[in-house]
């Protein structure tokens, strides 16, 4: 059954390509040599369940640091996706847990589970989006997700890349729905940074380590940097550490 699922994956991949236009089968070439740079395809497909630690550091407009926290997540991927993220505040030790368990999700405090809408959602959106950032270049090639070549660019550290802007849900954009670029890296294909641009504000993420304990390459150190348009920085907003990877 994972042999079918396999073959008829790589199938419709080489039917997008054909079919495609030329910016869109450029793209698509692109995430696919990204992908094995990160470990394969035919790895991915193999996980089923994957937990690791992820800290995160928040800095003001000065360079303060506001926060920091360490939180522990846990994922199933399957038969169908699940998930779990639970951490300790320093003025909370009953503890905190947003579980989503593969229709719901809902967060915890100690043993009380939250019945408000908003918190729910809030807890959803979590979850999906720590699931979305970390399984990058993976999730590219998820349903729905239309790929577009915009070319190559030069980053700031003088790396030259491959610019992919990738598009979710409809054919045509969305007023309000967040626009995202990812830059690969032309020589050793791997995914060194991305931008989104969320209602008028553009964050600049960089991704300057990896982690290598398993045989896929996950994201170990990144920066993410409001920016303008033109992703010249402001500040440096959050710095991320991914460690303790354990995959099944």
């Amino acid at each position: 059954m994972q042999s079918i699922r396999i073959i008829t994956r790589c199938v419709c991949l080489m039917m997008l390509a054909a079919c495609s236009g030329e910016p869109e089968n450029k793209a698509v070439q692109i995430v696919q040599k990204s992908i094995e740079a990160h470990g394969g395809w035919l790895e991915w497909q193999h996980v089923k369940h994957i937990t690791y630690s992820k800290t995160t550091l928040l800095f003001d407009s000065t360079g303060q640091k506001e926060s920091e926290i360490t939180q522990f997540h846990d994922y199933r991927l399957l038969p169908g996706f699940t998930g779990e993220i639970h951490w300790t505040n320093p003025d909370d030790r009953a503890g905190n847990r947003i579980v989503f368990d593969g229709k719901r999700a809902f967060r915890l405090t100690g043993n009380q589970k939250t019945a408000d809408s908003l918190e729910s959602e809030s807890a959803y959106n979590t979850i999906i989006s720590s699931h979305f950032v970390l399984f990058q270049p993976w999730k590219l090639l998820d349903p729905g997700v239309t790929l577009i070549y915009e070319g190559r660019d030069t980053l700031e550290d003088n790396t030259v890349v491959d610019v992919v802007r990738a598009r979710y849900g409809t054919e045509t954009e969305i007023a309000g729905q967040d626009r995202w670029w990812f830059y690969f890296d032309v020589t050793s294909h791997m995914l060194v940074a991305n931008m989104v641009n969320h209602d008028t504000r553009y964050s600049y993420i960089k991704n300057l380590d990896y982690d290598t304990t398993t045989n896929l390459i996950f994201n170990h150190h990144r920066k993410s940097y409001f920016t303008d348009s033109l992703r010249n920085m402001n500040y440096l907003r959050a710095e991320y550490f991914y460690e303790n990877f354990r995959l099944e």
